[in-house]
């Protein structure tokens, strides 16, 4: 067993396709660490521009991850290491997302959206246009909607709701 310092607050770890990089979102200090597998050790590399980052998702061709930042979803390009562009969940400031599923064939991102007073949404993001492309209340999803899971298939999201402790199952269309 070895531990690996990377930033403050880490929460959720990602892998590249080939296996030789892992990223770790750092909620606390608002960064993702990159970690050397063949070395098992930190890379010195430090991706800031996060306010809190949690879930970490890594396209099938390993070129993008994708960080969720609270109310946003960060792009980073793994070839260079740096933040390309950020996507906007919360036009209207109300929406905060935790963790998001990325289909299998990486084509799109879906984040369920705790909203404030009313029920959660979940939000689909193209990552070909790196652009939300569809945002909409679920009747089933509870008041806080967290973990979001895509079947193998790609047909159906599990979303978990830390308030009520259920799983709502949602047939999708990307796969």
């Amino acid at each position: 067993m070895k531990n690996i310092v990377v930033g403050n607050g880490a929460i959720d770890v990602a892998f590249t396709p080939n296996g030789k990089t892992a990223y770790v979102t750092n909620a606390n200090d608002g960064s993702v660490s990159v970690i050397d597998v063949k070395t098992n050790s930190n890379t010195g590399l430090s991706i800031g521009g996060f306010a809190a980052p949690f879930g970490i998702n890594i396209t099938p061709d390993g070129d993008t991850a994708y960080v969720l930042n609270s109310d946003s979803v960060g792009v980073i390009d793994t070839k260079t290491n740096m933040l390309t562009t950020s996507i906007n969940l919360s036009p209207d400031g109300n929406g905060t997302g935790y963790f998001m599923g990325m289909t299998p064939d990486g084509k799109y991102l879906y984040v369920p959206v705790v909203k404030t007073g009313s029920k959660g949404s979940l939000v689909v993001i193209s990552t070909v246009t790196n652009m939300e492309i569809v945002q909409s209340p679920v009747a089933q999803l509870g008041d806080l909607p967290t973990a979001i899971a895509i079947s193998p298939d790609g047909k159906h999201a599990y979303v978990t709701d830390i308030a009520d402790g259920t799983v709502t199952v949602i047939a999708i269309s990307g796969g």
